[in-house]
């Protein structure tokens, strides 16, 4: 495994995981309660490495995670952009999406920024035909290269 896709899949510091779901939940309830948690939000925002989270991301967010998941995800920081994607890493990536303990909503990030041209979410949960991660790979490489 290539040394930038495994410190990507370091888990988050267990301290920091408490202190942003504490926070997650604090801004939820506020929103609930129709009371203000712009402090809240700055702090979260802060603490995830200056993600720029707001109070559409909390207003609904029992809909699709829990506090303690999304607080994983954000405790990871901002995804970064990874230059020169190589193959090997990019099926590490793919295999990494495929694993819900491992946050793919951060690796779908992580592609989304590192092949702005191609639509790597489209082709990995809606697929026009089914790929294996290294079939899927040489395709994103394929697409991220053609000129626009």
């Amino acid at each position: 495994m290539s040394q930038r896709i495994n410190q990507l899949l370091q888990r988050p510091d267990e301290d920091l995981i408490e202190r942003l779901t504490l926070l997650i939940e604090s801004a939820v309830s506020a929103l609930d309660e129709g009371q203000e948690c712009a402090h809240d939000i700055a702090e979260i925002n802060r603490l995830s490495g200056g993600r720029h989270y707001n109070r559409h991301t909390f207003f609904e967010l029992y809909r699709h995670t829990s506090a303690r998941t999304f607080a994983e995800i954000a405790a990871k920081g901002r995804p970064p952009l990874l230059e020169n994607l190589d193959r090997d890493e990019l099926i590490e990536i793919l295999d990494a999406i495929k694993d819900p303990d491992l946050y793919p909503e951060y690796f779908i990030e992580i592609l989304d920024l590192s092949l702005p041209k191609v639509w790597s979410s489209d082709l990995i949960f809606w697929p026009t035909k089914e790929r294996s991660s290294s079939e899927l790979a040489d395709y994103l490489i394929s697409q991220d290269q053609k000129e626009v």
